[in-house]
């Protein structure tokens, strides 16, 4: 059974990456939860503290509105949707989330158009995300429409791998049936010797049916 967790600025793309991670992981025996994080300005001098609490009411407001555009996106059968309006930044407030015992296994979020070669693609706060290292992120592209699995492209760095690290990985391989392509990236200076990744790799993934590749750069 997973936890996902959905971050969400209830933009089209966020709902977009809800939908397509809803019927990814599939409504039987799942968790979903939606998370909205809210930051406020900071006071200014001689003057009253930003409205904490009025901030964290439309947050709260606007996210069952979001949670229910969601649901009737969404093929039945729908899932049971728990909600959840923080303030701070996301990788800060699911730091916090991940500490609880049935915290989140995996968070999902939408990509923006932005300036830059990393934000064009990501998005600022999915980068941050993701270079926080809190929990394994999918991230949905914009254009992305669902659709079952076939292959998946795993980038190995030569850094250490534990199954945990995978988990996700393994449970979308299993029930898709999908082909699990490993692809080893290496410098030019350095040896494509990668048969002790790729044993340990054999191990980790077992039957289900994976092939190597290697690439430079």
């Amino acid at each position: 059974m997973a936890h996902v967790l959905i971050a969400t600025d209830m933009s089209a793309n966020a709902l977009n990456a809800a939908a397509y991670a809803i019927q990814l992981f599939g409504v039987e025996g799942n968790n979903f939860t939606l998370l909205n994080a809210f930051q406020t300005p900071p006071a200014l001098p001689d003057q009253p503290p930003p409205a904490n609490e009025l901030a964290a009411r439309i947050s709260a407001e606007d996210l069952e509105i979001h949670a229910r555009k969601l649901l009737e996106a969404l093929p039945e059968p729908t899932p049971d949707l728990a909600t959840v309006s923080a303030y701070g930044s996301v990788d800060m407030v699911v730091r916090d989330l991940v500490e609880d015992a049935q915290g989140p296994g995996i968070v999902v979020m939408g990509t923006h158009s932005m300036s830059g070669p990393e934000r064009m693609f990501l998005g600022s706060t999915t980068a941050a995300m993701i270079k926080s290292g809190v929990l394994p992120v999918l991230a949905v592209p914009a254009e992305a429409r669902y659709g079952e699995p076939r292959r998946i492209v795993l980038a190995d760095d030569g850094g250490p791998l534990e199954r945990s690290d995978l988990a996700v990985l393994l449970d979308i391989a299993r029930w898709s049936r999908s082909e699990v392509m490993i692809v080893h990236v290496v410098t030019e200076e350095e040896s494509p010797d990668t048969a002790s990744a790729n044993d340990a790799f054999d191990q980790l993934l077992g039957a289900i049916p994976h092939t190597y590749h290697t690439v430079s750069g």
